[in-house]
């Protein structure tokens, strides 16, 4: 009877790790309205890779408690791939950030910041994206992704238009591309 307690808690212990892993990734997909970030890029990208390398110990470990050889092969081979891969992506996301920043403005406390992102890989072109970010307190910042387009890239610049509201302008016609509030 203690031997099955003693299971019971260590299948509790990796659903609650499983879970916990699970909320972190979803905080780290740029898709959601507001997201959680180191303010340095390179630990932003260093607990990615933290992540991956912990989901991928964890399949590992998920997989010796299946009982079906082909779900714990599975499993085994996709937390080893993922334990693997994971620093070597790493190693090529440090050398060089997906993520370039053209211009900040500050408008009360609230910093608009415009970056050219190449993430796409090599057969995507590069992009601006807008964000809103708030921070950085104790080393983390909130971050809103306001505006992303992939025709205008590398030749923009922030404007402030009144008190609380900017413009992001092309630098090479002058023309108001988009605008907040």
């Amino acid at each position: 009877m203690r031997r099955d307690e003693a299971t019971h808690n260590r299948k509790r212990a990796l659903g609650a790790v499983i879970g916990l892993l699970t909320l972190l990734l979803m905080s780290r997909m740029r898709e959601w309205p507001l997201t959680l970030e180191f303010a340095d890029w390179r630990l932003d990208v260093l607990f990615g890779c933290l992540l991956a390398c912990s989901i991928g110990l964890t399949a590992v470990f998920l997989g010796r408690t299946v009982h079906r050889a082909w779900l714990r092969a599975f499993l085994g081979w996709a937390g080893l791939a993922l334990l693997i891969g994971s620093p070597l992506l790493l190693l090529t996301r440090l050398v060089e950030p997906d993520q370039q920043l053209i211009a900040e403005y500050e408008v009360s406390h609230v910093h608009y910041r415009l970056y050219t992102d190449h993430s796409g890989g090599t057969f995507m072109p590069s992009f601006a994206v807008l964000k809103k970010e708030l921070g950085p307190v104790f080393g983390f910042k909130l971050v809103t992704v306001v505006w992303v387009n992939m025709y205008y890239c590398c030749a923009l610049e922030i404007k402030p238009r009144g008190i609380s509201a900017i413009t992001v302008v092309d630098r090479l016609s002058g023309t108001s591309v988009f605008s907040t509030h």
